[in-house]
């Protein structure tokens, strides 16, 4: 049996990324950016737990939780070394 490669491979988080209210979703390197990106594109943020979030290795978009389980279950540890919330940061990536 042939198994996709990238399939494979653990999903991570690999850019950050805002989710706007009509579905839109902006990536960026840190979340403040993708916030001032939304404002100057007239877009309103959707207004939920998971309006900052992350965009894996698979292409869907995760929100900050999911994306420290992932990141936690694929062995990767933060810039800083480890990760000191319950969810993940911008600046645990880069």
């Amino acid at each position: 049996m042939n198994f996709h490669p990238v399939l494979q491979d653990p999903e991570i988080c690999i850019v950050a990324a805002v989710k706007c209210d009509d579905g839109y979703i902006i990536r960026c390197h840190r979340h403040w950016l993708g916030i001032q990106t939304a404002e100057q594109m007239k877009k309103k943020l959707f207004l939920g737990p998971d309006q900052q979030g992350f965009i894996t290795s698979r292409g869907r978009y995760v929100g900050r939780a999911e994306g420290l389980k992932l990141q936690e279950e694929a062995g990767i540890p933060s810039k800083q070394g480890n990760y000191t919330c319950h969810i993940l940061f911008s600046e645990d990536l880069y």
